[in-house]
């Protein structure tokens, strides 16, 4: 029985008055090792601040990595990461690495050898980097990192300990990873309390349209915002509501701006996971998440345990999420399926309540637990 569960996540935890905060989100998972009677080791980068932070409770360890951006950024702190990786290495412990933080095949490298090691992708790398900026840099970016991600899934096919898993079928599919023998999980934080039914529609006289997430070009949040402007153009009454914080918030407000729909689109910000967003969740009509690259998004599980039909595009897991009548799944970079879908589920109140009832079960099985219980038992069988 292992004793130490070690997090390497750079979710990012800022220090105030001397106590360690952390997104409410990011404190479940830790709580969830915990409640299992694991000691739990968070590595992280430290941060200058965080929306609405909660305390982290003195029974967890925190190791702060500087505060860097992307992975190019965590070459710079090289050594703080080899330093840390050392000090965990002298006794044996389970190790959960969301995939890409850098240098994550040093933990492999030189862990304890009675550790095990958990390498968790949360979606396609190459589509992320290809999908934003100028074409020519991003590819070479795409070159400059494929030798660091061959190296990481070769260490973990050759580690006796490691294993390697993905977000999702689909994502798996996509990277063509049956090679590394790659095991599936559908990542969550849901519990028993995030859960809400409805399904009664009543008279709606707007349509409140949601998106939840960080916000950069490859969400593809520019395409839902011109499906906006088509529908107030042809006389169709909806508003969206955008929750989240990101560099690509400044062109989507100019975006609004040129299409003249700024009194119809709010920027809510950051909302930390907890009662004001799934009180977001539970006051709209229509989800929709149109990236050009994902992994198995959570916040389409969030949606669907709240009782709202989703829209979102035919990109990494969200087909497996979205079959079986559980939603529409559209093609990603276009604006004109969003707004055909959207029109659909505004005329079509019979589908809409098929897609909730479906999602809505469909979602019982997401939870916190059944994630951890799976990774640990995945981590046992290496």
């Amino acid at each position: 029985m292992f004793k130490e569960f070690v997090f390497y996540c750079n979710w990012g935890v800022c220090i105030d008055g001397g106590d360690y905060f952390i997104d409410p989100v990011h404190l479940k998972y830790l709580n969830e090792i915990n409640k299992r009677n694991i000691r739990v080791i968070l590595v992280t980068k430290e941060v200058d601040k965080l929306a609405g932070k909660v305390k982290i409770p003195n029974c967890f360890e925190i190791k702060l990595l500087p505060n860097f951006k992307g992975y190019i950024g965590g070459l710079f702190i090289a050594r703080n990461i080899i330093s840390i990786a050392k000090e965990l290495s002298l006794t044996k412990k389970i190790y959960y690495i969301r995939y890409p933080e850098p240098f994550a095949w040093l933990f492999m490298l030189i862990c304890h050898s009675g550790s095990h090691l958990g390498l968790h992708l949360m979606s396609n790398p190459f589509k992320a980097i290809l999908a934003g900026g100028n074409r020519f840099f991003s590819y070479l970016k795409v070159l400059a990192y494929l030798p660091s991600f061959l190296l990481h899934m070769f260490i973990t096919k050759l580690s006796r300990q490691s294993v390697f898993s993905c977000n999702g079928e689909g994502l798996s599919s996509e990277l063509n990873l049956q090679f590394f023998n790659v095991c599936v999980l559908n990542e969550s934080t849901l519990d028993g309390e995030d859960f809400y039914f409805n399904d009664f529609l009543g008279n709606v006289v707007t349509t409140k349209l949601l998106y939840v997430g960080f916000l950069r070009e490859p969400k593809g949040i520019q395409f839902l915002i011109e499906a906006l402007s088509s529908l107030r153009n042809n006389g169709f009454n909806v508003v969206l509501d955008i929750v989240g914080d990101g560099p690509y918030k400044e062109t989507l407000e100019r975006k609004i701006k040129m299409l003249g729909v700024c009194e119809h689109v709010n920027f809510l910000g950051h909302v930390p996971y907890g009662e004001g967003l799934l009180q977001l969740y539970r006051n709209s009509d229509i989800f929709i998440l149109p990236s050009l690259t994902e992994g198995s998004p959570r916040v389409i599980i969030e949606a669907m345990a709240n009782s709202l039909p989703v829209i979102s595009t035919h990109v990494g897991n969200i087909p497996n999420l979205l079959n079986d009548e559980r939603g529409v799944c559209i093609p990603p970079g276009e604006a004109l399926p969003i707004a055909e879908s959207i029109v659909t589920l505004m005329q079509n109140n019979s589908l809409k309540v098929t897609f909730i009832n479906n999602g809505f079960n469909y979602s019982k099985k997401f939870t916190i637990t059944h994630f951890f219980d799976e990774f640990l038992e995945n981590i046992a069988d290496a």
